[in-house]
């Protein structure tokens, strides 16, 4: 321990310049990529905060997998930090949204189902103007129609509400220490899906949330930085149903209220051409109230049902990365080293007590109590080779040490991973009106605990980490197919090119993933573990063109479009078939266009999701349902005004206009209308 303390000491206290900067990197979190050779989908943060949502998800599918792009399909990597909700930020304080789409996201947790999205905060600048405010709201509505079974009829209920967000935000400083902090409130109307059988109490549930965030950032001397963030998230949220049945009525409440913590701190030390990066973060997400009330009454006799849930999860994780880049010429060389260490923490307990009014005596009280947790260490050494802006070549190995600081870890194992890249513009010394690129990655999968909590408003099933492995899902999830952290692959590789001086940009993307999984199923023998396999296809392909480029107007249209090609397989499977055992090919993406003329600003864009299968067991028969869905995603209007005292923008914005109605894109089938400002003084 005392050699490690000198170097850092040393490290710390020397004052040599140093060579490299970080803008020309992504960082990932457990690896860096250089930004002139990886794959992305870069989403300006102006549009989206112009738009009423609380899910970044909501806001960005038209640029990434379109109708299915979910929250719980992202991995968000948050100022090289790795978040478990960047729903905590407020939107006015996030400058950029970088997809990723290369096979090393892998390393991150990012799944085949999944897409990993860089999220780069807003930084204090020279002459930036110190304090902004925003406002913003909106009407809402969603139209459901429900069956009523006691008199065999249907009913068109038109639930309205409203949503209403403000941020405030203050920053500060100089070239050697900035700081800032951002408060903001959202309220959100959540009108209940829509079941069978039912019929809706007009009070409408809601969700309020508040946003604290604070951070910091001191220069120590030439070569070190430090820089910390504090996130508070506080939440609640209440719903309200009413049902009448045949026999009987039931009137439901329910009353959640949780907060998530999220500090982090991070250290940076260049000496010359090498960088230490330490990195200190830790989650705590708990419901610290979550009630639900449902009384039943008939002719005869009414019951009292009450249930409080208390939910508890958090990840201890720190993460050490050290690189060193030599350069010779026009090559460059630059071997790197990851250590990663989290420890992740679950409870859950449940207490449930019935009573009748007319026979107290007869009432039932339960409670249980789901306890799992589990460390996880990691080492990520790599290397990249490149030369000039032509190729770049990089490798290396995820090691799983976890077994070393765990018993109840089973894996051991290492992940190989390989990255590439060439231009072949510069290759043809094509000029600098032309440019293509071709890409290439392989990786094996490795999740450790990166999100296993986040506030339930969008998410209402808790994530467990991969490593417990499958015994935790056979409590939580008796019948629903589960990952196992055993094996995994991913291959993508890619094209981008440019022409007409850049007004034209075609990419082209292939990801072909494959996953060993565990289903639990219930039957008469008891629960049943089966093992198989998964396997997924995608083409993305996205177009993007500058229609028009004056210094007065700007015209900019993208379209994406996505095949997917899923299957599913289980060995000795049969009494299942169909369900767990599938194949399909849905075809998604959406189409983005942005209007700019001086001051006034428009935007528009759709969805689309088509042959989408849903599959779902009446009794002992298979239903499968395909759906064709399009959407009106986003549509806004600005005027950005410049006044000598303050810069300001109005804005009229809608979400969600136009969606399908046999099947709604929008997971809620709720449609937005409204407007609001931004100044900043």
């Amino acid at each position: 321990m005392k050699p490690l303390l000198t170097v850092f000491t040393f490290l710390l206290c020397t004052e040599f310049a140093f060579a490299q900067s970080d803008s020309g990197y992504l960082d990932l979190g457990r690896l860096r990529l250089k930004k002139e050779f990886t794959q992305v989908t870069h989403i300006k943060a102006d549009d989206i905060a112009r738009l009423p949502f609380l899910s970044l998800s909501e806001v960005i599918r038209s640029q990434a997998n379109g109708g299915l792009t979910q929250k719980d399909q992202m991995v968000y990597v948050v100022d090289g930090i790795t978040v478990t909700d960047a729903d905590i930020y407020n939107i006015q304080d996030i400058e950029e949204i970088t997809i990723v789409r290369n096979a090393l996201v892998n390393q991150n947790g990012a799944g085949n189902l999944q897409l990993l999205a860089l999220v780069r905060t807003k930084q204090w600048e020279e002459g930036s103007r110190p304090v902004t405010f925003s406002a913003k709201g909106a009407a809402l509505y969603r139209k459901v129609v429900t069956n009523i079974s006691a008199s065999d009829r249907q009913t068109e209920n038109v639930f309205s509400g409203n949503f209403q967000q403000y941020a405030l935000t203050v920053r500060g400083g100089n070239q050697r220490i900035n700081y800032g902090g951002s408060l903001g409130f959202a309220h959100d109307a959540l009108p209940r899906r829509n079941r069978k059988d039912s019929l809706y109490d007009a009070e409408i549930p809601g969700i309020d949330r508040v946003k604290l965030n604070l951070w910091g950032r001191f220069v120590i001397n030439k070569n070190n930085t430090l820089s910390a963030h504090f996130n508070y998230v506080p939440q609640t949220e209440r719903s309200h149903m009413h049902q009448i049945q045949q026999y009987k009525n039931i009137d439901d409440v329910k009353k959640d209220r949780e907060y998530l913590i999220n500090p982090y701190i991070n250290l940076e030390t260049r000496v010359a051409s090498f960088l230490n990066k330490f990195t200190f973060s830790y989650t705590n997400g708990r419901t610290l109230d979550s009630s639900n009330t449902r009384t039943e009454w008939d002719n005869e006799r009414i019951r009292n049902d009450r249930r409080k849930d208390s939910m508890r999860a958090e990840i201890i994780q720190f993460n050490e990365n050290l690189s060193f880049i030599k350069q010779a010429g026009n090559w460059q060389i630059e071997p790197s080293l990851n250590i990663n260490f989290q420890k992740a923490f679950y409870k859950r307990a449940m207490a449930t007590a019935s009573a009748y009014e007319q026979d107290p005596i007869f009432g039932s009280y339960s409670f249980s109590k789901f306890v799992r947790y589990g460390k996880a260490l990691t080492a990520t050494p790599s290397l990249a080779l490149s030369y000039n802006s032509l190729f770049i070549l990089q490798g290396g190995l995820l090691l799983d040490g976890s077994k070393i600081i765990d018993s109840n870890y089973k894996n051991t194992r290492s992940y190989p991973f390989v990255n590439g890249t060439v231009n072949l513009a510069r290759l043809l010394q094509s000029g600098t009106h032309f440019d293509w690129k071709i890409f290439g990655s392989y990786a094996e999968r490795f999740s450790g605990f990166d999100g296993i909590f986040q506030l339930s408003d969008f998410n209402h099933n808790f994530v467990l980490p991969e490593a417990i492995g499958p015994e935790a899902f056979a409590i939580a999830f008796p019948s629903i197919p589960v990952p196992v952290n055993k094996f995994a692959t991913q291959w993508q590789g890619g094209s981008s090119m440019a022409v007409l001086n850049e007004r034209i940009r075609i990419n082209y993307n292939y990801l072909f993933a494959e996953q060993r999984q565990t289903a639990i199923i219930q039957s008469a023998l008891g629960n049943l573990m089966l093992y198989g396999k998964y396997s997924r296809k995608q083409q993305h392909l996205s177009i993007e063109a500058d229609i028009l480029r004056t210094d007065a107007f700007k015209w900019n249209v993208g379209l994406s479009i996505n095949v997917l090609s899923d299957s599913s397989a289980y060995d000795g499977l049969t009494s299942y078939d169909g369900l767990l055992m599938y194949k399909q090919q849905p075809y998604t993406g959406g189409l983005v266009s942005r209007v700019q003329y001086k001051n006034f600003y428009a935007g528009v864009d759709m969805v689309y999701l088509l042959n989408y299968e849903e599959r779902s067991m009446n009794g002992w028969n298979l239903v499968i349902e395909k759906y064709n869905a399009f959407q009106l995603a986003n549509l806004f209007f600005a005027y950005r005004l410049n006044i000598r005292r303050f810069d300001g923008e109005l804005f009229l914005s809608s979400r969600n206009l136009i969606d399908s109605a046999k099947y709604p894109i929008s997971p809620d089938n709720k449609k937005y209308f409204g407007g609001g400002f931004k100044v900043s003084l």
